[in-house]
């Protein structure tokens, strides 16, 4: 090797021994390092949850219900397992995985596929946490496959899944080599090239993956930028190589716990992307914002997760669909977290409505919601029309509605697609 790149006229360097990027694989537990006050709230939240999970099992409602506060459970106890490390963090990793098993079965029991799949996702990073890769590539598998057929909006899980199987397959039990590989590909690219050359850069943003990968956010965040650097000063700033490398950055400053941060990058990453898309590429745009909501709802800023959903509910509304309701139901979700039970119940009916015109093909879906809703009646005291709507759903789901299903899709002017691909 030295002897053709001196023929070719480039100066050779001696490589370093594999180890000096190996030296920043240090830490032996996954942990983040949240906030005094975010500790305080997951804890309290911990509390409050379990609190619901009980009375919400005790009044028999809906499955869809159970199994959410229960997924929600388990996220904030893997978050808890991640500040505290240890022992007590194995304790609290083995109670999110008993969380998240019991919202899968609970979403299995109804054949609810898009609770599944949030229960298969919260799960897959119960297993990252525990660095038990082998089960986070059978179940990150999983929930892509059923992901694929719920037509549910949301590309930055998506993209968390395809990272996790990256983690799962390429670097299970073998970070260090991986790490040494692309210590030497970084050499060789920085003498070869040039440490500001654009291949130089595609090394540079793999490390930061792999990083990301072992949880080593610090040396990840310190790769990622000096990616970026390189394809902006090169690429321009709204271009798809650009917006790759700020989205594997927002995603390392969220799972690190720095959440003023991820606001910051997870916004540039909103910016870039109605930059790169434009208005002939709304839905996508659409889809990002559905996406974002999700995280800005976890970070506690409901009002701004509300007005991506808004958003993105607007954009949709114009194509109708499957999108069109898991938007009216999270904005109904997002109402009921703020206390708007009439608001929640009314953006459900309008899920409910477009779930209806969709046909007997989507009729679980429409008995979650129906149930979902009697749950929320329930609440705010209506005793007597939460039984009569969880009536509705019983015919429904045995089958009685069905012909009515397809007359209210008729008469709505909507041309049932033969052709759509069944909930399972």
């Amino acid at each position: 090797m030295p002897g053709l790149l001196s023929k070719l006229g480039f100066k050779q360097k001696p490589l370093q021994s594999p180890g000096r990027l190996r030296q920043r694989l240090k830490k032996k537990d996954r942990t983040v390092g949240y906030k005094p006050q975010q500790v305080a709230a997951f804890t309290d939240s911990v509390q409050s949850l379990r609190e619901h999970i009980s009375t919400a099992d005790e009044r028999g409602f809906s499955p869809a219900k159970r199994a959410s506060l229960r997924i929600d459970l388990a996220i904030l106890l893997r978050k808890l397992a991640m500040t505290n490390g240890g022992s007590d963090g194995e304790a609290k990793l083995a109670d999110a995985e008993k969380s998240a098993r019991e919202a899968i079965g609970l979403a299995a029991d109804v054949t609810d596929i898009r609770a599944y799949v949030l229960g298969l996702d919260a799960l897959s990073d119960i297993f990252a946490a525990k660095n038990n890769w082998a089960a986070v590539e059978k179940t990150t598998e999983e929930a892509q496959r059923l992901s694929a057929m719920s037509g549910h909006p949301d590309p930055l899980q998506a993209a968390h899944r395809v990272h996790l199987m990256g983690t799962a397959r390429h670097f299970n039990g073998r970070p260090e080599e991986a790490i040494d590989a692309l210590d030497c590909a970084l050499l060789m690219h920085e003498q070869t090239y040039g440490p500001e050359h654009l291949k130089t850069a595609d090394v540079l943003l793999e490390i930061g993956k792999v990083f990301r990968s072992q949880g080593e956010h610090d040396a990840a965040q310190e790769y990622l930028y000096r990616a970026y650097g390189i394809r902006r000063a090169h690429l321009g700033e709204a271009t798809l190589e650009v917006v790759e490398v700020v989205q594997q950055y927002a995603m390392s400053m969220h799972e690190s716990g720095d959440v003023e941060g991820a606001v910051e990058q997870f916004e540039r990453f909103l910016v870039l992307k109605q930059l790169q898309l434009g208005v002939q590429n709304i839905d996508q745009l659409a889809e990002i914002q559905y996406s974002m909501s999700m995280y800005f709802i976890e970070w506690g800023m409901v009002a701004r997760a509300r007005e991506l959903l808004m958003e993105a509910l607007g954009t949709f509304r114009c194509s109708g669909g499957v999108r069109l309701a898991v938007s009216h139901e999270e904005l109904g979700q997002l109402e009921e977290i703020l206390g708007h039970y009439s608001g929640a119940i009314r953006e459900l009916e309008a899920a409910g409505d477009v779930w209806k015109s969709l046909g007997a093909n989507r009729s679980t879906e429409l008995v979650r919601n129906m149930r979902y809703r009697a749950d929320l009646l329930e609440e705010i005291g209506q005793d007597e029309n939460a039984e009569k709507l969880r009536a509705k759903a019983q015919e429904v789901q045995e089958g009685k509605s069905v012909t009515l299903l397809q007359s209210t899709a008729t008469a709505a002017g909507v041309a049932l697609d033969k052709n759509r691909r069944k909930f399972l």
